[in-house]
C-alpha cells in the first residue's frame, strides 16, 4: 500500500494479485482517524476509486465507505491535470488538452482580428497555448499505445496556430516552412527536448525522483541497449486507487 502526497490531494495505491483481498478500507480508515486527529475534513464527494489493469476484468467485490459514503468507482479520473483511465491509455488526456488548447486558440484568432502583430501572436502562443498542450508530456512521451494518432492531434494544434498567424503573409508557404521562419520546433521535437531535459534532472542521484528509476542493468551490456535501465514488462499490472480530495 503506497500513499502519495501533492499540498491538500492524497492518493492511495495498492498492486493486487488475482484472488488477493484488498486492503483500501482499512488504509482509508487510518486516514480518516488521521485526518479526524489533526482536525481535518476529508471532502467525501469529491473522494473516488478506480481499478486500473487487467484487475478492471474482475474487479474487487470490497466496496470502500467513508462516514456512511460509499466511494464511486470511476473509469477515468483527472489527477494533477493528467488524465487517467481504467486502461492506462492516453486518448482521454490528449482529447482533453486538446478541448482546452481550442478555447485558447480561440483568443488567438480574436487577437489578430484586433490586429496585433506577429511577433506578439507567437508570445501569446508560446506562453499561453503551447504550455497546455505539452502539460505533462513526459508521462506518455514513450507510450506505445496510439502515440503516432495522439502526436498528430497535437500537432494539428500547432498547424492551426500558424496558419492563424502567417495565413495572410507573403511568408506563408506551409506549416514546416512557417515554423522554420517563426523558430517554433515542432511538438514532436519539443515533447524529445522536454522528455530528455526531464530525465536528465532525475538522473542525478541528489534529485528527490532518482528513487523512482529502475534498476540498471549490467554495465557490460549497457552499450548494446537502447536504455541501461531494466524496464518492467508492464508498469502498472493490477492496481487499486483511491483518491481523496
Amino acid at each position: 500500500m503506497l500513499t502519495h502526497k501533492y499540498v491538500d490531494d492524497i492518493t492511495s495505491s495498492e498492486m493486487l494479485t488475482k484472488g488477493q483481498v484488498s486492503r483500501m478500507q482499512s488504509a482509508v480508515d487510518e486516514l480518516i482517524t488521521w485526518s479526524k486527529a489533526n482536525m481535518m475534513n476529508m471532502n467525501t464527494r469529491k473522494t473516488k476509486e478506480m481499478v486500473i489493469g487487467p484487475l478492471t476484468r474482475n474487479p474487487p467485490t470490497q466496496i470502500v465507505i467513508i462516514c456512511d459514503w460509499t466511494v464511486d468507482r470511476l473509469l477515468q479520473f483527472t489527477l494533477l491535470g493528467v488524465t487517467v483511465n481504467e486502461v492506462f491509455k492516453w486518448n482521454d488526456h490528449v482529447a482533453s488538452v486538446c478541448s482546452k488548447t481550442n478555447k485558447r486558440v480561440y483568443f488567438l484568432k480574436q487577437l489578430k482580428r484586433a490586429g496585433m502583430s506577429t511577433s506578439d501572436l507567437l508570445c501569446f502562443y508560446k506562453a499561453v497555448v503551447r504550455p497546455v498542450a505539452e502539460y505533462a508530456c513526459h508521462v506518455r512521451h514513450f507510450s506505445p499505445i496510439s502515440l503516432v494518432d495522439q502526436s498528430n492531434r497535437i500537432e494539428s494544434i500547432q498547424r492551426r496556430v500558424m496558419k492563424i498567424i502567417f495565413t495572410d503573409c507573403a511568408l506563408w508557404c506551409d506549416c514546416t516552412d512557417a515554423c522554420q521562419l517563426a523558430n517554433v520546433p515542432s511538438p514532436v521535437d519539443r515533447r524529445e527536448q522536454l522528455t530528455r531535459r526531464f530525465f536528465s534532472r532525475i538522473y542525478d542521484a541528489n534529485n528527490c525522483l532518482n528513487y523512482l528509476l529502475p534498476e540498471q542493468r549490467d554495465s557490460r551490456i549497457t552499450a548494446k541497449m537502447y536504455t541501461p535501465y531494466r524496464l518492467p514488462k508492464q508498469l502498472v499490472l493490477k492496481t487499486r486507487l483511491f483518491f481523496m480530495l
